[in-house]
Order: C-alpha cells, then structure tokens, then sequence
C-alpha cells in the first residue's frame, strides 16, 4: 500500500508532513469483533482551537487595561455532541453564520481578529530566542495555561497591538489608542504566519513587500460600539458567544464517553493489553491515550523493531560516515518513526482551529518542543528538537505504565477464529562487542493495534498472504530530490531588498547569504538596472521555502500531475534506505535551518490503471 508521497520517495516520517493520530494505515484488530476494523490516515495541523477559560495578566504597577492572557483548555466538542435541545432554543442570526463559542468573562465578548499585518522591521524577529523558549517541566503534562501564558509574554509585541489598532480604527493616534486600552482587556496571540508576495501593498502605506500576519484574540467589553472594526464577518472578525455552562456540560459527558472505552467489569481488576506495533507518531499518541485513561485500566504494550534515539543516532552516524547500514535501525526505522531524522515539519490540510489539532501541539510542547509551534503558521521541530522531544515522551510512557520493547519486530499476527489473540515477535540484541543474539516469542493481548507506516513492506505482505487481508492499489508519487543553494530560494522569494535580510545565526551561512547579494547589487550598479531601494537594511525574515505544482507534465500522450513536496529549506539530504540493494533519499533541516542548501522532492503522479505499472501486477 504506497503512501500518496511514495515510499522511495520519502517514507512518511515523524511530524514530517503531517501529524499522524492512529496512523497512515491504522488496523486495529479487536478480539471481540468478527472482522478487521481498519482506520485511515487522519492529520492535524498548528490551526488553534477556540479560547476557552481566560484569565487575566497585568504587569503589577500597569499603568492601562491591555494585558496579556493565558488559556486554560477543555476539551472542545462538536455540535452534535452538545445538548440539541439548548441549541434549539437559541436564537440564530438571520442574515449571518452563526456566531462561534466560547467560555469569556460574564459582560464581556471574546473576538476573533485575522489579519492583523505587522512590518518586519517593527517586529524585530528573533527566531533564535523562539526556538529556545520551551516549557520548563518537559516531562509529564505542563499546564496549558502555563504554555499560554509564557506564549503570549514571548509573542504579544507592542507592534502587534499597533497593528491591531491600525485595524481596528484605521488610526495608530492617542486617542484611538486609549479607546483600545479602555475596551479590550485581553490579547491573545493564535497564530502568526508570513505573507511574502512583494506586490501586495501594506495596510499601512508603507510600500510593499513581506509582512508578518496575526489572528488575535480580544476580550471587550459589550459596549464596544467605539470599534468601527468590531462587526461580525466571517474570516475577519469573528464573535465567540459566551456558553460556559454548555461547554462544562458537554465536557463533562465527552469525558464520561471516553472513560466507558476499555471498561472493565466491577469484578475484574486485570489490566487489558493492547499490542501497539509501530512507534511513530501513530503508535505513540495511541500508546499516550490508553496509558492515560486511568479508569480503563489498560496496558499498552508498544514494540518496536528499531533502536531508541539514542543508539539509532549510532547507527545513523555509521552509515552516514561509514557506509554501514542496519536494515532495522536507520533513517526510516526506530524510535519517533521515519522522520524522527527528518525534518518535523507539523503540516495539513484538514480543518481549522481543531481543538485535536491544539491537544496534539501542546502534547509536543509538553515534552519539550519550542513553544512557538503553537503560533506558527507553518510550525517546524527539526530533528534536533525531536530527538530530545521523543526521549521525554517514552520516559513519561513507562512512567505511566506503558512497555516499551526496542529491536523488536512483529513477524506474525496470531488469530483465535477470526479474532486477533497476539502477536508472533523476533527481538535483536547487539552486545558492546558486536556480538548479535536473536530472540523469538509469542505476546498475547486483547487487541492489536497495527501503527506501521508505510516503510514497513513485510508487514503488509504478512496482512496480504497469510491474514487474508485484502489490499488495493492506490494513486502514489514517485521521484528525486532536487537542490539549490538557499541564497538563489532567498531572492526568488523576498527580492534583492529582502533578499538579504534573512539570518540564521550561523556564521557561515550569513556570510554566503550576504556576498551574494552585495555581488548582485555591485552587478546591477554597473548595468544601472535593478530593484529601486534595495540598498536598504531591514530586520531579520524566516528562511524562505516554496511549493510548485502543475497538471501539465507530459509523458507521451499521458499527462501527470508533478508537485513539490516537503521543501527542507536550509537542509540536507540524506540516504534513507533501509535495504543496501536499494536507493532511496530524503530531506531533512535542524531547527534553525541554518545550512547554505535547500533541497526539496520533484515527484509524479502514478494512477493504479498506468501503463508503466502493467509489469509489477499480479497475474
């Protein structure tokens, strides 16, 4: 079953394009069923969820009303969940979508402002401080609230709160500015992204060029008839009821829903196992939800055919340095899944201001992810981050009842019937001396939870052949890495005046940016062409990243679709295969994305009827 990016191309990795809950091709085999119960690939993306209990926080000798805020979350619900018949009593706006919800202070509103633009060079951008910034207490839960609170002293900058006021009035005078202190209480940081496109002017007349874009939260008081801007449109400036009780309500059932799974009898103190195969991102969140439901009583028993991170590094920086690849332990196989080494870019194309999608950001930022994931329009890890971030998360498992069996790989799926009973196992060890032991068993549980990935071929031929499983051929993408020097990335994306503004810290790297560009304009001065006014310094921008598609590539009278995938700009490329008799390559970046090259994948439409396929079928 290749994966719509193509197992040779890049096999799904952790966090690398996508955030998997239960997997790319989830089966979770239930002794009590009488068929296989198969999940498919949900994603989430760093699209924040609702406001929900908002407190207040004020320097202690303020001397106005806009202060910062933190954010105690529950669990958000969908509205077929909530009570039908208080929906059904309340009044619907005629000629407007309905207003969204929200717990908020009694007498006050909470809003939700998009597109708030700040100019870089008001900003003054500080990646390196960002990317440093994490939760203190890395193991366990850290407290929502905390990480709201620490996010919004970090991100909240007084040019944000101009811009907002820029939006809002259309003015940044004193008067309009007392107006904003005096009605809105709180301020609220949801996401920030960056608008590049150089032909768009800025709000604020001052030329074109990139800019970075805010969504905002505020709290006002009713009275808020002094905010021209303040009126209900969808997308721009939206209204959150006020529904405390409804949300406790709900939240209380949701929770009394999710406590009912797993249940045991009265009379029944064992724990049930549940065998989770995989320890990518999949096999970790399903082995992070049953070992929290306390009530269930459930011990996951999570196997993993790979090393831990810290002697997967090993064997990575072997084959990197030496040429000697571990078929089990490699860029594609171990602890974290394929793109623990690639990448961690949180990306997807579902839903908006999921709170799923925030339960799973904050679960990184609780093991140490920088907190600035929760604000990022396009939220990076790198792999530098996910190596400690995965080591904090397996420790919390076992701390919370879970097994963890490293170089441990599923051979066979046992059946009673038509009923999943266990699994047939293999473990590897490798003593200091190089000397390899082998290990068979058998573990049996109450289900199996099969979080796989794609990389794994001999797991679906097991399901195929000897499971009776039956697979289809699904549309796939094949094709290469393609490299560019990042510098060439950086003006094709700002422009020679911006061009040069990107920084990455790392010596090397600035350098090579700015000679480059001081070449072009030393060029450009002798021709007496160029870009007006690039000769101005600005502050710092992101390292920039592209995305190219078209359905206009032909193979004979054939046309396929060919897109970019999985842009690694200041990154390298890397062997990702995990057979020495095959090829296969990835990209990947550290969190700083400080290397002189970007690369990214050129890949291929391939539909389950193409011809280039007739040879590989079964007869």
């Amino acid at each position: 079953v290749p994966s719509p990016t193509s197992s040779s191309m890049s096999p799904l990795g952790f966090l690398q394009g996508r955030i998997l809950l239960m997997g790319l091709l989830t089966i979770i085999l239930q002794p009590t069923t009488e068929s296989f119960l198969i999940s498919t690939s949900r994603t989430y993306n760093s699209i924040h969820a609702s406001p929900r209990d908002w407190h207040q926080i004020c320097q202690p000798h303020s001397s106005n009303t806009l202060c910062t805020t933190r954010l105690d979350a529950t669990v958000s619900v969908s509205k077929d969940q909530q009570g039908s018949e208080a929906n059904n009593n309340k009044k619907k706006p005629k000629s407007r979508k309905p207003t969204k919800k929200s717990t908020i202070y009694k007498g006050k509103q909470t809003w939700r402002i998009y597109g708030v633009e700040v100019h870089p060079d008001d900003l003054q951008w500080d990646p390196i401080r960002e990317q440093k910034h994490s939760i203190p207490s890395s193991r366990h839960n850290a407290a929502t609230s905390t990480i709201s609170h620490q996010n919004d002293e970090l991100f909240l900058h007084d040019s944000v709160v101009t811009a907002l006021q820029q939006k809002l009035f259309k003015s940044t005078d004193a008067d309009n500015k007392s107006k904003l202190e005096s009605i809105v209480s709180h301020i609220h940081v949801v996401r920030r992204s960056l608008d590049a496109r150089r032909t768009k002017p800025r709000p604020d007349g001052r030329g074109k060029g990139p800019r970075f874009v805010y969504v905002v939260d505020i709290v006002v008081h009713h009275d808020h008839g002094k905010i021209p801007g303040l009126k209900h449109v969808p997308g721009r400036t939206e209204l959150w009821n006020d529904s405390e009780q409804e949300t406790q309500e709900t939240t209380k059932t949701t929770q009394q829903q999710g406590n009912d799974s797993f249940s045991d009898d009265e009379t029944n103190n064992q724990k049930k196992k549940v065998i989770i195969v995989g320890s990518g991102p999949a096999g970790l969140f399903c082995a992070l939800e049953l070992a929290k439901k306390k009530d269930a009583k459930i011990e996951p028993i999570l196997l993993e055919r790979g090393q831990p991170v810290e002697l997967r590094g090993k064997d990575i920086g072997a084959l990197m340095h030496r040429r000697e690849l571990s078929p089990e332990s490699n860029f594609c196989f171990g602890e974290g899944g394929a793109g623990t080494w690639s990448d961690g870019k949180l990306s997807t194309r579902i839903g908006r201001n999921s709170r799923a999608v925030r339960s799973v950001l904050e679960t990184l930022v609780s093991y140490g992810a920088p907190s600035v994931i929760l604000v990022d329009g396009a939220p990076h890890l790198g792999t530098d981050n996910l190596v400690r971030l995965l080591r904090n998360m397996r420790l919390s498992l076992q701390e919370l009842g879970t097994q963890v069996r490293f170089g441990t790989q599923m051979t066979k799926v046992l059946f009673e019937g038509t009923k999943a009973i266990g699994v047939e196992y293999t473990t590897t060890t490798k003593s200091k001396t190089g000397e390899v032991t082998t290990e068979s068993g058998v573990l049996y549980g109450d289900a199996v939870v099969l979080a796989t990935g794609h990389s794994a071929r001999d797991v679906y031929e097991e399901l195929h052949q000897n499971c009776h499983v039956q697979l289809e051929p699904k549309g796939f993408a094949v094709g290469f890495r393609v490299e560019h020097p990042q510098h060439i990335i950086n003006q094709m994306q700002y422009g020679l005046e911006w061009g040069k503004s990107v920084k990455t810290g790392k010596a090397m790297t600035d350098r090579v940016n700015e000679n480059y560009f001081s070449t072009v304009k030393e060029q450009q001065q002798q021709e007496g062409d160029g870009e007006s006014g690039h000769s101005q310094e600005h502050e710092r921008v992101p390292v920039p990243s592209y995305r190219l598609a078209t359905d206009q590539a032909w193979d004979g009278a054939n046309s396929r679709g060919v897109y970019s995938f999985c842009m690694c700009p200041g990154g390298q490329i890397v062997p990702a295969s995990t057979d020495p008799t095959y090829l296969c390559v990835n990209g990947m970046s550290f969190s700083r994305r400080d290397s002189t090259w970007a690369n990214s994948a050129l890949v291929v439409t391939v539909s389950p009827n193409d011809p280039i396929l007739d040879e590989y079928k079964e007869k």
